[in-house]
């Protein structure tokens, strides 16, 4: 190894360090040679959703004192960014008593709002703080990574019920947007992504100049979801590929319907689209048995059919398919950020096999 042009090492290190961060650490543990040689690769994939609040900040530490040390031409950069909600380490005290599954979802809403009420003042405050400072370095990481993004993946999945959640901030200050990013996915509420004021240092026209591909995973446990897709033609006017996956037939999902169904009307949203893929959400299944009958759930479908047909653009419109808890979100659409990271498909993959991963 230490007799390769580093050049021809750097190639093949990017191509090795797709997993989101192992393969990176482990090359940083072979020698000192490897570490300093592989120091651009190592961040070329990065994935953070571990259950530790802390790792945000010690990544965003540790990124930039390796910038500080590399030389001219050589910086670190992170071309693809997995970020996912994290629980926090000083969460108030479990529910006294056994733990039992709970039977419906409001029952789980009563036992978080219980136990997050059941903590002690000191142990409160010190829950706020570590939810401002999680959320200070989440805007501190987006900010120094946006300029080099390829492929942005922003998970808020309400993974543990027992516990609460720091989730993703509500709201990205981006000065200079995101020049390079060409897809994102977003799983859950929405957050809002804003520029300087024109003018200003780093203003620029949109957000998403050069963004392709654009999936929203319609996640609500914890907020009713939202889907504006005249604003998301606003901000990516290159935008391509859309999917929606999730949405379901329930009146916490109704906007969400009327969004897509104008949104798919629209001829400034359809202008640029080539392909839209909907993915609706199956009916929950408690004891091997749906929630919802068929006879319900049927005319969801029709008029899910009927807002895909109506539209000019390419759609393909899955039928209900596995039933998927928000945690399972986390682990599918890791997959699917790690296939596109190696050129495959992805989720953008309509093929029957699809209905087989679901």
């Amino acid at each position: 190894m230490d007799r390769l042009a580093i050049e021809l090492l750097d190639e093949i290190f990017i191509l090795a360090c797709t997993d989101g961060g192992y393969t990176g650490s482990s090359l940083s543990l072979v020698s000192k040679h490897i570490r300093a040689v592989s120091r651009t690769a190592r961040f070329h994939t990065v994935a953070i959703h571990s259950r530790n609040s802390k790792q945000v900040s010690r990544f965003y530490a540790y990124l930039v004192r390796e910038r500080a040390r590399s030389s001219e031409g050589v910086t670190p950069r992170v071309r693809h960014l997995l970020l996912a909600s994290a629980v926090p380490e000083t969460s108030p005290p479990p529910m006294e008593g056994p733990w039992t599954k709970a039977s419906s979802i409001e029952y789980k809403r009563r036992i978080f709002a219980a136990t997050a009420q059941r903590g002690s003042e000191q142990v409160c405050g010190a829950f706020k703080a570590d939810r401002t400072k999680f959320l200070e370095d989440v805007q501190a990481v987006m900010q120094l990574l946006s300029p080099d993004l390829y492929t942005l993946t922003l998970v808020h999945c309400h993974r543990h019920e027992q516990q609460p959640e720091h989730r993703l901030p509500e709201r990205f200050e981006v000065p200079g947007g995101f020049p390079r990013l060409r897809e994102l996915t977003i799983a859950g509420p929405e957050p809002a992504f804003a520029l300087p004021a024109a003018g200003g240092e780093g203003a620029s026209e949109c957000m998403f100049p050069s963004m392709a591909r654009l999936h929203i995973v319609l996640l609500a446990k914890m907020a009713r979801p939202t889907l504006d897709l005249a604003r998301w033609a606003d901000r990516a006017p290159a935008l391509t590929h859309l999917r929606v996956s999730d949405i379901a037939d329930d009146s916490y999902h109704e906007s969400a319907m009327e969004a897509l169904q104008d949104g798919l009307g629209s001829k400034a949203v359809t202008a640029r689209l080539k392909q839209v893929v909907v993915r609706p959400r199956c009916p929950t299944m408690y004891w091997g048995r749906f929630t919802t009958p068929p006879t319900a759930y049927s005319p969801h479908m029709a008029r899910l059919d009927e807002i895909c047909w109506s539209t000019p653009v390419a759609t393909v419109l899955f039928p209900p398919t596995k039933p998927m808890k928000e945690r399972d979100w986390e682990v599918r659409l890791k997959s699917d950020w790690r296939d596109r990271v190696l050129g495959r498909l992805g989720c953008w993959d309509v093929a029957e096999k699809e209905y087989e991963r679901s």
